[in-house]
Formats: structure tokens, C-alpha cells, sequence
């Protein structure tokens, strides 16, 4: 096929071009002159605007909040929407995250594939698709987000100014194609009385654990100051009496009448809780061993309420439905000390239900703790029907190109395709590959990448023939 031979000629600038879009460090920062989101993501903008000029496509910057490279004729725009900000890199790499080293076949960084080889390989398909002189009445428009791992605001601002694509791709998810996106709500948690505690025994307490609302945590520290050396030696020897029955990572550590217990587990994305090993929640579960000594309501609401369990059982949210599947939760911040306790938790719903049902049954759920409950983010659950024609295409390319029989997906991460009413998250990642957004050593395979490349190009040549 003509298209997959351009492809092919263009194997080294694909992977040359990812190199080095993954080595900027496009984390979103301090606002400066016409970068709303700092300097790192605006270098990542201008670089493949400054690409897409290159190769011969109108290239738009729309105030540094977002951008667009466009290609064809006709009224109808189909889109391909792709973000170029990263999540922060995190620690315990084997290569450096913003290096892009090529490794057994792989480009390795943060952003590797979430989402940076997936815009290179976009514009390289719309220049396949260009190159092979293929007359087309449709205009293709690659559409470049910023801001994508925090607020939307890049991509709403292009909604806000430009015009809408009558269907889209979102290359920021799974092959074959995910028609079904749950709701994504983050609630904040915070007790209305004082952490209570054996004043005698103990003298005050501190624990922080977390990093983002959409990460299982994978570090939590307690620090406790007892009233005297032997309290210390009583708590360790409760310690260990835990460690021994659950086998979690945790370590204790003491000053003589102080003790620090370090809690580790295993950062994995908040739509996918079980492949992690939620660190606040290992540390919470042994707080809540030591009644009486802690007697916090908010404590023990959230080991009797939550617990180890990803789906709110305990909590009355076990909810599922035929087309996403399980609600997911995520406990992924705390900070609690003497005088205040608050815990963010991050909830993956399924998309039959709605907010403010999720929100009922919370109340219900603790009323009696004293806890009061604040809503810190929230994205309504997309749905694109299985028999639509764009979901009904993009099944056939794929399943065409890849000699398969797979059927949509569901998931319960967010992308772009939520921005939209008729777009679906398609690809890059295969069945066979892990998954590795947001994660340390995150990397795309060379050869997948190019496969990938052949595919989106195999779709925008189908798309624009409809």
C-alpha cells in the first residue's frame, strides 16, 4: 500500500522527531508572556507548529494556549486531537525522563507515549496522506493541546475560538477504539473535629501522602511525637505485629520519643487503581489498628469505609454497567494533623450513572463520621454509540490492518475526546503493551509507533472518503 510506503520512508524522522519532543520538559509551570502555562509546554507547541510549517501544512499558534496544523479543502474539518504537556516525572527512573533514550528498541521518557509520539506520528500520517496525491474534499486539522494533564484550559480555549471538527480521533488511549469514557469526580474530604487522641500516650500526630488527585499514591509519612520513650517502643513493637500479618512496605523510624512510619507502594494511573499499591491507604489501615490510642472518626471512616477495596463497596458505590464497566476509587492525597484531617479521593464512574448520584450516596455514606464533602474537579462520562460511523470505521481500519476481530473498549481515564461530541479515543497503545501513562520509565516502541503511524493514516484516508 502506497500509504505505509511513505510511511516507511519517513521511519527515521518519526523517531528522530519523538527524540526530541520527548526532550523538552513540557511540565506546566509559572505563567509568563504569552505562555499561559510556562515555558517548557510552550517550546513543545513551537516545535511542532515550527514541524508542521516544515512539512508544508498551515501552522496556527492560538496565543500559546493552544495550536493547529491543517491540510485539504472543503467545509468539513475532521480533527485529531493531541495534547503536549506532561505529568511531573516522578522519581526512581532508569533512564533520565526527559532524556529520550533509545533502548532495545525503545524511546524511553515522560511523555513517550502520553502523548508525544502519538503527535509526531499524527503529523506524519497527515503527510503520507498529502504525499500520495490522494484527492480528498475534506480538511484534516491536527489540534495541539496544553494543558491537558490539569485543567483543559488550552483545549477549551480553542473551542471557545475556533472551529469545531464534525468528528475526531483522540490518539491518547487504546487500539481498537474506546467509545465509552466514565465520569471522572475528585471529592475532598475533611472532618469537622480535631484528630482525638490518648493525650497521655501521645503528644501529636502528622501524615501527608499523595501527589495528584489522578495517581494512586505511592509514599505516605506519618510522624508521631509520643509523651514518653516508651510509648515509642510500644508502638514499634505494634508495628511489627502489622508488618508481619499484612507484608506491606513500610518502614518505622525513631528519635527517641518520636517515630516516623513511611509508607510505600506502587504509583499506577487512577482509572487502573489495582495495578498499583496505594501507600496512604497501607498507613491509614495500621493508624486505624491502634484504637484506642487514635480515636479519630475520619480515620476510622476511611479504613471501615474505604479500606484496600478500588471499587467503594464498603462505601456503596459498587456500581457497573454493561457499557464502561466498574466504578473505580482512588484515595490519592491526605493531610492530616492535630487540628484538621482532609483526604482527596478520585472516583472513575460508570457512564449510565451521573454526579450527583455519586454525591448521594457519598452523604450517606458520612453523615455519621462528621465529615463534610467538596467537590475539587469533575468531567461528565462520554459515550459514543458502537454503531456510529466513526466508532463503526475506526473497529474496521484497525481490525482490518491488524487481522483481528477486537470490538470498543471502555475506560476510565479522560481524554480530548470528552472535548467533543463525536470523537473516540484511538490508540496508540496495542493490546499486547502495558500500560505505562504517568508511570516511571515510561516508553513507546519503536515498531509500534510506526504501525501506529500506518494506521492513523489508513483512518484519515477513510474518514475523508465518507
Amino acid at each position: 500500500m502506497i500509504l505505509d510506503e511513505i510511511i516507511e520512508r519517513y521511519r527515521q524522522d518519526i523517531i528522530d522527531h519523538t527524540v526530541e519532543l520527548v526532550k523538552i520538559k513540557s511540565v506546566l509551570a509559572d505563567a509568563q508572556p504569552n505562555m499561559p502555562f510556562g515555558e517548557g509546554i510552550n517550546d513543545a507547541l513551537q516545535y511542532v507548529l515550527n514541524l508542521g510549517s516544515k512539512l508544508g501544512f498551515k501552522a496556527v499558534n492560538l496565543d500559546g494556549y493552544a495550536g493547529y496544523i491543517e491540510y485539504g479543502k472543503g467545509s468539513d474539518l475532521i480533527g485529531i486531537l493531541v495534547h503536549l504537556d506532561v505529568v511531573p516525572e516522578g522519581k526512581g527512573w532508569t533512564f533520565p525522563p526527559f532524556g529520550a533514550t533509545i533502548h532495545k528498541n525503545r524511546i524511553y521518557g515522560r511523555g513517550a507515549i502520553d502523548d508525544k509520539s502519538p503527535a509526531i506520528a499524527s503529523i506524519f500520517a497527515l503527510k503520507a496522506l498529502m504525499e500520495s496525491g490522494q484527492d480528498i474534499d475534506k480538511r484534516i486539522r491536527i489540534i495541539f493541546g496544553t494543558n491537558e494533564e490539569n485543567d483543559w484550559e488550552g483545549i477549551n480555549y480553542y473551542i471557545e475560538n475556533e472551529e469545531i471538527p464534525s468528528c475526531a480521533i483522540v490518539p491518547d488511549g487504546d487500539f481498537p477504539v474506546i467509545n465509552a469514557e466514565k465520569g471522572i469526580l475528585s471529592v475532598r474530604l475533611s472532618a469537622r473535629e480535631k484528630t482525638i487522641f490518648d493525650t497521655e500516650i501521645i503528644k501529636s500526630i502528622n501524615i501527608k501522602g499523595g501527589t495528584r488527585d489522578n495517581m494512586v499514591p505511592d509514599f505516605c509519612k506519618c510522624e508521631i511525637e509520643m509523651m514518653k520513650d516508651c510509648h515509642v517502643e510500644q508502638l514499634l513493637h505494634k508495628f511489627d505485629l502489622f508488618i508481619e500479618q499484612t507484608g506491606y512496605d513500610m518502614k518505622f523510624e525513631r528519635d527517641d520519643n518520636k517515630a516516623a512510619i513511611i509508607s510505600h507502594g506502587i504509583s499506577a494511573h487512577a482509572s487502573i487503581p489495582e495495578e498499583g499499591k496505594n501507600a496512604v491507604m497501607q498507613l491509614i489501615m495500621f493508624l486505624s489498628a491502634l484504637k484506642p490510642c487514635i480515636k479519630s472518626k475520619f480515620v476510622n471512616f476511611i479504613a471501615d469505609k474505604i479500606g484496600m477495596d478500588n471499587h467503594g463497596t464498603l462505601i456503596g458505590l459498587d456500581l457497573q454497567d454493561e457499557i464502561s464497566g466498574n466504578l473505580t476509587l482512588n484515595p490519592a492525597l491526605i493531610d492530616l494533623d492535630d487540628d484538621r484531617a482532609i483526604l482527596t479521593i478520585n472516583i472513575r464512574y460508570p457512564v449510565t450513572y451521573s454526579k450527583d448520584e455519586i454525591l448521594m450516596r457519598l452523604l450517606d455514606a458520612t453523615q455519621a463520621y462528621n465529615i463534610d464533602i467538596e467537590t475539587t474537579s469533575h468531567m461528565k462520562s462520554h459515550y459514543v454509540p458502537e454503531d456510529s460511523i466513526l466508532v463503526k470505521t475506526l473497529v474496521d481500519v484497525y481490525n482490518s490492518s491488524m487481522n483481528s476481530k477486537l470490538t470498543p473498549l471502555s475506560t476510565g481515564g479522560g481524554t480530548y475526546a470528552r472535548a467533543l461530541e463525536n470523537a473516540v479515543a484511538f490508540g496508540p497503545s496495542f493490546p499486547h503493551t502495558p500500560k505505562l501513562a504517568h508511570q516511571k520509565d515510561e516508553y513507546v516502541d519503536i515498531d509500534d509507533l510506526i504501525k501506529s503511524c500506518k494506521i492513523y493514516v489508513r483512518a484519515l484516508h477513510k474518514l475523508c472518503k465518507q
